[in-house]
């Protein structure tokens, strides 16, 4: 990589792309399943870190259908209290961005459906906060 402290300004993959002129959501994944102790009862569980990662994964394979301008950004920020219990509650942290509102509503519409696709096949609830 080249020692240039503007590196990431000049290299060619940003030329064709205003970063600045990009509109964005920010979201806010939570999903609420039920705790039980990982030894003893696993099946009691619904494992929200189960869909979080599953809602991670969907979101990341999302990218290979993305248009050039669209960007999806995100985190895993609360996975658990202790590795011995199954999670009762997991929380993502995630941006989307495109250049105009109709690309930017059809990449929601995708990652909505990535989003709601992981609660449905691990049992969870979900809450979606978009900002």
């Amino acid at each position: 990589m080249p020692s240039s402290s503007n590196y990431f300004t000049t290299a060619c993959f940003f030329h064709s792309i205003n970063l600045i002129k990009m509109l964005n959501f920010r979201l806010k994944i939570s999903y609420h399943g039920k705790s039980a102790h990982a030894a003893a009862a696993p099946w009691e569980g619904v494992n929200a870190l189960d869909a979080a990662v599953a809602c991670y994964s969907n979101l990341s394979n999302l990218r290979q259908q993305m248009k050039p301008d669209w960007r999806i950004h995100g985190i895993i920020t609360n996975g658990g209290l202790q590795a011995n219990i199954i999670p009762d509650k997991a929380e993502l942290s995630y941006y989307l961005r495109a250049p105009d509102e109709e690309n930017l509503a059809l990449l929601k519409e995708k990652a909505v459906a990535c989003i709601e696709g992981a609660a449905k096949s691990t049992g969870c609830q979900v809450i979606l906060l978009i900002f």
